[in-house]
């Protein structure tokens, strides 16, 4: 008997241990489906028609104090393009930069080729002066030994002049040297006293 009355406790123990875990489970799905039941009330913003304007509160939105962005208008001055019409002073203004505009654009031109051609001509006469400067190292070479061949021819007849001179009076050899030609100057004394000497000595 004792040992019935021992199952039995164990058992009414058992039963009660359920009961509270049943109790338990029941109040904790009442709870979460009361959360859900809460979140469930709440509008879905996705499903609304109105979608787009979540933030309700603009001091919220990220993008509330950002600066509107800036546009080009047409005549290429920043700003912000306003619909509304050019009025007459806008209007000459703008002519007066597109003017303006051009005859900046046709001084660059203007400026521009006459660059070119003084570039040009700078070549040109950098080019000229080349080739009179190589011509004139031409010529001087040519100079230099046109006198370096006649130094040396004239050398040469000295030489062959001294070989010759086999005579010792002195004034035979003056009148080997002077040229007796009558086309020249007249010099007829001179030779007289010339040859008077040659023939005295």
């Amino acid at each position: 008997m004792e040992g019935f009355d021992e199952e039995v406790d164990l058992g009414s123990q058992n039963a009660q241990t359920d009961g509270l875990m049943n109790f338990e489970f029941s109040a904790g799905q009442t709870q979460d489906q009361d959360i859900f039941n809460g979140y469930s009330d709440r509008p879905n913003p996705f499903e609304s028609e109105q979608s787009h304007d979540i933030f309700v509160d603009e001091s919220k939105d990220p993008f509330y104090d950002q600066p509107e962005p800036i546009k080009i208008d047409p005549n290429g001055r920043p700003g912000v393009i306003q619909d509304a019409p050019l009025s007459v002073e806008d209007a000459e203004e703008i002519e007066r930069n597109r003017l303006r505009d051009q005859e900046n654009q046709a001084r660059m031109a203007k400026l521009y080729a006459k660059d070119e051609k003084e570039r040009s001509a700078k070549d040109a006469k950098r080019a000229q002066a080349k080739q009179e400067l190589k011509k004139w190292y031409e010529d001087r070479n040519k100079m230099t030994e046109m006198k370096r061949d006649m130094n040396r021819e004239e050398e040469t007849m000295k030489a062959q002049q001294k070989k010759e001179y086999t005579d010792a009076t002195s004034w035979k050899k003056v009148a080997s040297m002077i040229d007796f030609k009558e086309d020249r100057k007249d010099v007829q004394r001179m030779k007289s006293v010339l040859l008077s000497k040659k023939n005295e000595g």
